[in-house]
């Protein structure tokens, strides 16, 4: 029982800092590489650092998201097992689960127990039920997660060229 919890932890730690080096990068973006802003900052941001940032770059970048073969909806779930983790409900356990915001999203979530997620999904996959799946971050899971932070990372980098034309028509 004490090798699952300190797994547990470990996973929702790692997914964490995941979480925070993606929030970092978009800093980065944002204020040394392309520089660029948001009008009403508060409010743009009220819907989440990923889609506030993610609208701006496709602007400058002249993309569309859905074109770029990244899974925005699962770098989505690295957001929010962070923030689940970070802000847990539980006080007396490390067991964290999925909350009712969190499987509105994505009713098969990617950070779940598999065995949890049958037994939930088999319940009529309510997200108030108390059969919820819980959190679990495997190293498999965390892998994969780095690797669609990475192919973002990429896919924003490989059209900042486009950046010098967006400037340009700034003026």
């Amino acid at each position: 029982m004490d090798t699952q919890t300190a797994a547990r932890v470990l996973g929702l730690s790692c997914v964490s800092l995941l979480s925070d080096r993606l929030k970092l990068y978009f800093a980065a973006l944002e204020h040394r590489v392309v520089v660029y802003g948001f009008k009403d900052r508060r409010k743009a941001l009220q819907s989440g650092f990923l889609p506030a940032h993610l609208r701006v770059l496709a602007n400058i970048l002249e993309t569309d998201w859905s074109n770029s073969g990244v899974g925005l909806a699962f770098i989505e779930q690295i957001v929010l097992a962070r923030n689940r983790g970070q802000h847990g409900e539980n006080f007396g356990s490390f067991n964290v689960t999925h909350d009712e915001e969190m499987l509105r999203k994505d009713p098969n979530p990617f950070f779940a127990n598999d065995d949890e997620r049958r037994v939930w999904a088999a319940g009529a996959e309510s997200p108030s039920s108390f059969l919820v799946p819980t959190i679990d971050v495997t190293r498999e899971k965390l892998f994969a997660a780095i690797d669609e932070v990475e192919r973002l990372a990429d896919y924003i980098e490989s059209r900042l060229d486009r950046v010098t034309s967006w400037r340009l028509r700034q003026r």
